[in-house]
């Protein structure tokens, strides 16, 4: 996620730099995002902005997370901020009763809608009678569209589907248990 602290120049202020840090709300130490102070970029002739991105994937625990954001003038003048923002680790829950409908070249399936408030999306995935592995079929946008049809099978074939819940955040529930279905010829 793009972390942009923006702040106001005095004249012609040049040289100014930012520093980023996080630690877990409650906790004592920081941890900063970069090594380097990170040089201003003009916005407009009365602000300039930093930018970094926090990279999420060392984030295992959800919670709130402090940012403070510490300006540096030339002459060593300092200015912080401190920012809360809640981080959400977890998946949704996945969907439920899952079912099928084989008809001529085609299957439909249906489930029912995750539980999850911040569900916003739906993977299907299918595996033939023989293989072992499922592959993505695609997606379903928005948590109450819950009917997928597949029109790549054929006539007389066994497929299994199983469905999986995801956030904004691309966290992708565990999939539902496989159901079978026959297309029919």
């Amino acid at each position: 996620q793009p972390l942009k602290a923006v702040f106001s120049l005095e004249g012609c202020a040049k040289g100014n730099k930012c520093n980023i840090a996080i630690r877990k709300k409650g906790e004592y130490e920081w941890t900063d995002l970069s090594t380097n102070w990170i040089g201003q970029k003009n916005e407009t002739i009365n602000t300039a902005s930093s930018t970094i991105t926090w990279n999420l994937e060392g984030i295992r625990e959800s919670g709130s997370y402090e940012c403070k954001y510490t300006i540096q003038d030339t002459d060593d003048n300092e200015e912080s901020q401190i920012v809360t923002y809640d981080v959400d680790c977890t998946a949704p829950e996945s969907p439920e009763d899952v079912m099928t409908d084989g008809a001529e070249g085609m299957i439909t399936v249906r489930w029912s809608p995750s539980v999850s408030a911040d569900c916003s999306r739906y993977m299907i995935y299918r595996r033939d009678e023989e293989k072992v592995d499922y592959h993505c079929l695609g997606s379903m946008d928005g948590r109450y569209r819950t009917l997928y049809e597949d029109r790549s099978v054929e006539s007389g074939k066994k497929y299994q589907y199983r469905v999986t819940a995801c956030d904004a955040y691309e966290q992708e529930s565990a999939g539902t248990v496989g159901v079978m279905t026959e297309v029919k010829k």
